[in-house]
């Protein structure tokens, strides 16, 4: 139960799918494939060809086929929003420990 909350928290879970997977072997990319069907609605031929094009990727290909951009803008847009995930959890925490908000915190906006 904590490993799942952990993994929700930084990002890997979309919906109740496990999408933060290294493609390494065949069973795993096929599995990349099935997550990619199941979450964006493309067909099997399509989602591999997608997560091909993404490098293996899985999350990387969700971004490309969600909002239609390129693998770089894709592979950016997650990094942004890994660091604003990463930037929310350090400032719950400070907060949790009884720290206090500062006027300069990101998280106090």
């Amino acid at each position: 139960m904590l490993s799942t909350g952990a993994m929700t928290r930084l990002g890997y879970v979309y919906g109740n799918l496990m999408v933060n997977l290294h493609t390494k072997n065949k069973k795993l990319t096929e599995r990349g494939v099935g997550i990619l069907e199941n979450a964006t609605g493309l067909d099997r031929r399509t989602a591999g060809k997608l997560l091909a094009v993404a490098g293996g990727r899985v999350p990387v290909a969700m971004v490309m086929a969600k909002a239609g951009v390129s693998r770089a803008d894709a592979a950016v847009a997650l990094k942004q929003a890994t660091a604003r995930c990463a930037q929310r959890l350090h400032c719950k925490a400070h907060i949790t420990l009884g720290g206090t908000v500062s006027p300069v915190n990101p998280c106090a906006s």
